[in-house]
Parts: structure tokens; C-alpha cells; sequence
């Protein structure tokens, strides 16, 4: 005699839709700290003045497109502190060395900074839209088709 059980099984799709969801969920936390260092930056920054030292555009042979390195100097409690950082283009060109214009810091720890007014802020926000559309399309992914009555099945099994 058949049997005429349905059966209850994950695709593919769900599997590809839970690594998905679940790598994307994982990037949305780091962007939501990352959104946190942007918020504290706009609430408790401290504004230091900032030298360029060297500016340079760097090109690679795998990449087609050059990078603009800015390498820069700033005083915070009498320690002075150099960092480089790729910078775009047009920040680049209204920074030649030399300059001097302010940053903002924080406090207690004045590694985290931002160069420009909303600099952190743009690639935050960027982040965050991508990783909860990314996260959200796995999640539909994984319960598409079959996957959704599977998924009830078990559990309320």
C-alpha cells in the first residue's frame, strides 16, 4: 500500500536562505555598533585641529581605481598622533599637505574619529539598509515554497 503522508522537508533554498539570513543578521549587529561609535562621535565628540603631513594616490595593479591616502597629524593632551586613512577623491583635493582643518574625536579615545561632518555617519547608514534588506531577503528565501508549511510542520510536531 502507498503511502500518502506528505513529507515535510527543507530545499535547498531554505539552507541557502538560513546561511543568508544568518551571515547577514551577523553584519547588521557590527553595523548597529558601528552606528552606535557614529552616535556617540555626534553627542560627545571633541573638536581637534588636524595637519595633513603627506598626501598620495596610490594605484594597484588588481584595481583599477586609484586610492587617495591622506596621512595627517593631530595634538590631544600633549601626545601627538598620526594616522593615514583613504579618503575620496573630493576630500582629497581640497586637503593637499599642509592643511589644516578640524576633526572630531572622542574624548577617551581619540583613534575614533571622523575627518569630515558625517563621514561615519553615510557609511553607517549605508550598512544598516544593506545588512536589513540582505537579512530580510534570506529570511524570505529560506520561508519561500515548501519551506513555510515544513517549517510549521515541525514545529508544531
Amino acid at each position: 500500500m502507498t503511502d500518502w503522508t506528505p513529507r515535510f522537508d527543507f530545499n535547498r533554498r531554505f539552507w541557502a536562505g538560513c546561511v543568508i539570513a544568518l551571515l547577514s543578521f551577523s553584519f547588521l549587529v557590527v553595523s548597529i555598533l558601528h552606528s552606535r561609535e557614529t552616535y556617540k562621535l555626534s553627542r560627545e565628540g571633541i573638536q581637534i585641529e588636524a595637519t595633513v603631513t603627506d598626501a598620495r594616490t596610490v594605484t594597484s595593479n588588481t584595481e583599477g581605481s586609484p586610492k587617495h591616502v591622506l596621512t595627517y597629524t593631530f595634538n590631544n593632551n600633549g601626545q601627538t598622533q598620526t594616522n593615514e586613512r583613504v579618503v575620496p577623491e573630493h576630500f582629497f583635493q581640497t586637503h593637499p599637505s599642509g592643511t589644516i582643518w578640524t576633526i572630531t574625536a572622542l574624548p577617551d579615545d581619540t583613534t575614533r574619529h571622523q575627518l569630515y561632518d558625517g563621514e561615519k555617519r553615510e557609511t553607517a547608514i549605508g550598512a544598516l539598509i544593506f545588512s536589513a534588506l540582505m537579512t530580510l531577503f534570506g529570511t524570505l528565501l529560506a520561508l519561500s515554497g515548501p519551506n513555510l508549511n515544513a517549517l510549521r510542520h515541525r514545529l508544531t510536531s
